[in-house]
């Protein structure tokens, strides 16, 4: 047992697999890890320095078998799973063939009428390259690096997802550990805003807020 912080790029199922734990609710149903739940209500989305209480992993099974013959142990892989929807110039990959390497690992598929895959990937994985070959099209995808909705780091990676971020480095700054949003954060939220007819404040208001989730979490 022990307290844990997390780092970038790492999400629950990748925690629980490097700690030779099932899964990933053997962490976020803790009763030690109540206030972390509390606080992040989707366990598939969590920011690097979160602290969290990692149980120890149960004691190894024992089995009888008889001797002389031969016998076949099924072990289950811990795994995740990779949902996004995608987009090219700002058009959703719909109906389209695609290859997720993972590693030396090549999983093939097709993405839905819009854009949306949902993969099954190793719960180790913390990053991918999602091809689509009869385009020519490929992306970097860095796997349980998506920060909260209500941080603001987690604000400018979405804005930039989907293709409102300045190429101004001055985003946000910090003020001792507290994001403050910037003035290329404020204008790409004033970007996002105007597109999707909301009052260009570039405030992030909850009704931006609620809009920018259905956008790009949709949900």
């Amino acid at each position: 047992m022990r307290n844990y912080k997390v780092k970038r790029g790492e999400c629950l199922a990748k925690i629980a697999s490097d700690f030779g734990l099932a899964d990933y609710h053997d962490i976020y149903d803790h009763p030690a890890n109540a206030e972390f739940k509390k606080k992040r209500p989707n366990p598939f989305i969590i920011k690097a320095g979160d602290r969290i209480f990692i149980p120890d992993k149960q004691a190894p099974k024992n089995y009888l078998c008889e001797t002389g013959k031969e016998h076949t142990f099924v072990m289950a892989r811990p795994t995740s799973r990779l949902s996004i929807y995608v987009r090219h110039r700002h058009q959703p990959l719909a109906n389209k063939e695609y290859i997720l390497a993972v590693g030396a690992l090549k999983l093939e598929g097709r993405t839905d009428a819009n854009g949306f895959l949902n993969q099954p990937i190793p719960a180790s994985a913390t990053s991918a390259e999602l091809l689509f070959p009869d385009d020519d099209i490929s992306f970097d995808v860095k796997v349980g690096d998506l920060d909260p909705l209500t941080e603001t780091s987690g604000l400018m990676q979405r804005l930039e997802n989907l293709g409102f971020a300045s190429d101004d480095e001055s985003g946000f700054v910090l003020d001792d550990g507290d994001e403050e949003i910037g003035t290329a954060t404020t204008e790409a939220l004033r970007r996002f805003q105007v597109e999707h007819g909301l009052e260009a404040t570039g405030e992030m208001d909850d009704v931006t807020l609620t809009r920018l989730r259905e956008v790009h979490d949709r949900g």
